[in-house]
């Protein structure tokens, strides 16, 4: 933790540095002087940056994943199962339910990944996953409270052929509706439309905390500011954030 302070507190002179020589300069070349009281607002300015990234490793720190660099937001996760269990006596007709878990004959896979790094799934003699399996069934939670899902194959009305839409693969859903493709076994997409608001609102406030800086306390003219300010942020989010939010994400999944 005293690793992160140190790299806000260093994050912080730096931005103080930049505002204050860069103001200089760029406002001696473009208008008749520089602002004369740039020693103290280059200070401000390069606090309430650093204030907001802080705030934004704080909350990175306490929910790791939550926070990724711009270009990996998506309104959805990726979730991937490590153990799978199909049945073996049973036909696509014969809807398996959970109280048939108990007595079915279940045969697991365990994920390995591909030359590739594509996972696929094997059994203990090495087998591959069966084409359309009837049934795939998942176990999730912590060791104290699993709990299994089914994930069933999308039939015809008359339960007796798979139905399979022309260009896309077999469908498989579970009781919490969500949907598993055959070609992506093992894994299913969750929204998290919240997630990514957040995320896409703190790149937002961001900008506009580069543009209030440079418009309200360093003192350039608002076009000149907003100019500067999508200049910064961007040099900021491509190369600065992503080293920064995964550094976090690393120092909160170290134990304590």
């Amino acid at each position: 933790m005293s690793t992160l302070v140190l790299t806000f507190v260093l994050i912080w002179a730096g931005l103080v540095v930049l505002l204050w020589a860069g103001s200089v300069w760029f406002q001696a070349y473009i208008y008749s002087e520089p602002e004369p009281t740039l020693w103290w607002r280059a200070p401000a300015a390069g606090s309430a940056l650093a204030l907001f990234l802080a705030l934004w490793g704080f909350l990175a720190y306490n929910s790791p994943g939550w926070f990724p660099a711009l270009w990996d937001l998506s309104p959805t996760d990726r979730q991937e199962f490590a153990k799978l269990w199909i049945p073996t006596e049973r036909q696509p007709s014969d809807r398996l339910s959970a109280e048939d878990l108990d007595s079915e004959p279940l045969r697991d896979y365990r994920v390995r990944r591909t030359a590739h790094g594509a996972p696929e799934y094997r059994d203990d003699f090495n087998r591959p996953l069966p084409t359309h399996p009837p049934a795939i069934v998942v176990e999730e939670g912590d060791e104290e409270h699993r709990e299994k899902h089914i994930f069933l194959p999308d039939m015809d009305e008359d339960e007796t052929y798979y139905k399979i839409k022309s260009g896309q693969a077999l469908q498989y859903r579970d009781d919490l509706g969500r949907v598993m493709s055959e070609d992506r076994i093992g894994q299913i997409s969750i929204p998290r439309w919240d997630r990514f608001f957040a995320n896409f609102l703190f790149y937002v406030v961001f900008l506009a905390v580069w543009f209030v800086s440079l418009w309200l306390l360093l003192r350039f003219q608002w076009t000149h500011a907003l100019g500067i300010a999508i200049l910064c942020w961007l040099v900021m989010t491509v190369v600065v954030l992503p080293m920064l939010l995964t550094k976090v994400a690393a120092v909160a999944q170290q134990p304590a």
